[in-house]
């Protein structure tokens, strides 16, 4: 369970599921793409990431689920008939020496390694690939 700036979410294999605080309204969608082992779980009102060993599953966010959505369309300039893709995180654990904090800022996914770079990847356009500072 992890909380957004409207209520809760948590995920259940293979479902997200996201809880407005003020409604109480609850909305699931079971993911196209699955995380192997989750170990962490971000959730917005714009994407959600369940971080496994070695990828980050990206999902509808918070609103796009509460409203009934089932796909995310266009990703990057492509069109994405799915609720959710998957996200190498390998290089970061491997060049890096592994996550020493991950966060999820404004659509984009933040992490900080123990080599004490930050990796950024714009959800919404991930095919632009990491930025890395």
């Amino acid at each position: 369970v992890s909380s957004w700036e409207r209520g809760t979410c948590s995920y259940s294999d293979p479902v997200v599921s996201y809880t407005e605080r003020s409604s109480r309204t609850t909305a699931g969608l079971e993911l196209d793409a699955r995380p192997r082992e989750p170990r962490r779980l971000l959730c917005s009102a714009g994407f959600t990431v369940i971080v496994d060993r070695s990828h980050a599953v990206v999902a509808l966010g918070g609103d796009s689920i509460l409203e009934g959505r089932e796909m995310l369309g266009a990703v990057g300039e492509r069109f994405l008939a799915a609720n959710s893709y998957s996200i190498n995180i390998r290089p970061v654990l491997e060049e890096d020496g592994g996550i020493e904090r991950l966060r999820l800022d404004e659509g984009v996914l933040k992490i900080s390694s123990r080599a004490g770079r930050t990796w950024e990847i714009a959800l919404a356009d991930p095919y632009a690939g990491w930025n890395i500072y």
